[in-house]
């Protein structure tokens, strides 16, 4: 099926110009559509090649993303608030926060509040456990599949031709 979308179009898609009811139209399309699909597919790889070409074959976006943070703190320095309260008084309030805090779990220690928690802490330890390997097989399962569409994407890219050409 060849729709009258054009790469323009999922180009602004990608660019988020376009407004939030388009791009829930075009979203509901791109399932639909294998033509469309692989334009989509095309231009993600175009990206991805511009970002290999500018920063390297290994795109660390979290790297880059801190070192920008980094530099943005660096160039503009905390401002005070003008209602903040000097350093001596702030670290008072501090200190009776923590008192008040320890007063607080001392009573509620001595009170017995916190014995049931130990059989629910135990039965805490078992959901976490295995919610834990859930996370580890998830996690798997995800670069399994992310490796294997980038390698898609490279190997369309080196061969030359993509299948919709062929």
């Amino acid at each position: 099926m060849i729709c009258s979308l054009t790469e323009q179009d999922w180009q602004a898609y990608m660019d988020g110009t376009l407004s939030r009811k388009r791009m829930d139209s075009l979203e509901r399309h791109l399932v639909q559509c294998p033509h469309c699909m692989h334009i989509y597919q095309h231009l993600l790889a175009n990206d991805l090649g511009q970002l290999e070409k500018r920063y390297g074959p290994h795109v660390d976006l979290a790297e880059i993303i801190m070192q920008k943070i980094e530099l943005e703190i660096q160039r503009k320095p905390a401002k005070r608030q003008k209602n903040a309260a000097p350093r001596s008084i702030r670290g008072t309030k501090t200190w009776l926060h923590y008192g008040l805090a320890a007063c607080l779990a001392l009573f509620l220690l001595g009170s017995g509040v916190f014995n049931q928690t130990v059989v629910y802490t135990q039965q805490s330890q078992v959901l976490f456990d295995e919610t834990g390997r859930w996370m580890v097989e998830s996690k798997l399962k995800a670069n399994h599949w992310l490796d294997s569409f980038i390698s898609g994407v490279i190997n369309k890219k080196i061969g030359g031709k993509t299948s919709h050409e062929e």
